[in-house]
């Protein structure tokens, strides 16, 4: 039986009289090769659809060879036609997917302002954030955490959309800034009301666009925004499974690749070509004990008689969120030497 996305995508093609005999064509039995009359391919057989289901599983249905072989070059263009159709309707279900992505509480301050730790701004983009959820601009996710009843026990809670109602009177706990009490009480409510705690919270990216639409995207791709040797998550795709992705993404400048050269009186932060991936190795240094020191990262040069090499290795977040949109990373300033 076709799944509820194929059957839908047939029965819209049916509607089209042109291409309803390719669609449903008449019953062949037999070896593969053998489809009687070519000519005759359009008849239609209503006996092999019942119920919305092609009955006999001992018919053949080979509508691709059919089409192909067919002598009659209107029906081989409505054959292509649909296929044209399937290949754009997957393409915007990508889309919509890729739009539909969940942005966690912490990457939303950081999409309203990236520096929302310094002066305390944090409190001003919440209450700006409860303004558009009590009033329906916005809508958020969350788990139970804590009910009238006490804290949640058992399984983790599923996601469930919060009702405006309940930012009337609700607050931020701003553990979420914090990855070591990421899993404490994002948000609470006025106890007296009996509404729950949640954690976890989430918002649409593309809602959350629409509200504040940040950069440009041609101005968020091109600047430097990550620290690599402040990343851990960024640092773990080079020695984990995405290794491989992740160079050649890189040499391909599908990502790009800022970095200070070392032997340089002008060590500015400078964007990279790609080659560079070829011939130099990345390397991490954390910071040591002593007073003053920082992580750092390199590019050492891989050929013994190369002896230029890079430092303080910077991405770009948006260009990172597109490729892996779950990565728990965050933008960073990129001036520190």
């Amino acid at each position: 039986m076709l799944d509820p996305r194929q059957r839908a995508g047939w029965l819209v093609r049916w509607r089209d009289p042109c291409c309803a005999s390719l669609l449903f064509p008449a019953p062949v039995r037999g070896p593969r090769h053998d489809y009687g009359s070519r000519n005759n391919l359009g008849n239609c057989c209503a006996n092999s659809l019942v119920d919305g289901r092609f009955g006999n599983s001992r018919v053949s249905y080979n509508f691709y060879y059919a089409a192909r072989t067919c002598t009659h070059a209107p029906l081989l263009g409505q054959w292509e036609r649909a296929n044209n159709l399937d290949v754009e309707l997957r393409i915007a279900q990508k889309q919509r997917d890729t739009d539909d992505t969940k942005w966690t509480i912490r990457e939303l301050f950081q999409h309203i302002d990236s520096d929302f730790l310094e002066d305390e701004r944090y409190e001003k983009i919440a209450d700006e954030l409860r303004d558009a959820l009590s009033t329906g601009r916005l809508r958020m996710w969350g788990r139970l955490k804590e009910t009238d009843s006490g804290s949640w026990v058992g399984p983790r809670a599923a996601l469930k959309p919060i009702e405006e109602s309940y930012w009337y009177t609700a607050y931020f706990t701003y553990f979420f800034f914090d990855e070591r009490t990421s899993d404490d009480v994002h948000c609470y409510a006025d106890r007296k009301t009996g509404r729950p705690a949640y954690t976890d919270l989430q918002v649409s990216r593309s809602a959350t666009l629409a509200v504040w639409p940040g950069e440009p995207g041609d101005i968020a791709d091109s600047y430097p925004n990550v620290r690599v040797a402040d990343s851990p998550a960024v640092i773990d795709l080079f020695h984990g499974r995405e290794r491989s992705k992740l160079i050649a993404l890189l040499a391909a400048e599908k990502l790009s690749t800022w970095a200070r050269r070392a032997t340089s009186v002008a060590n500015d932060l400078v964007k990279r070509d790609g080659e560079i991936w070829n011939d130099h190795s990345f390397q991490f240094h954390p910071k040591g004990n002593g007073e003053g020191t920082i992580n750092q990262t390199f590019l050492r040069p891989n050929h013994p008689l190369e002896h230029v090499s890079y430092y303080d290795v910077c991405f770009n977040y948006a260009q990172l969120r597109r490729v892996w949109p779950t990565l728990p990373m965050s933008r960073t300033k990129c001036d520190i030497r």
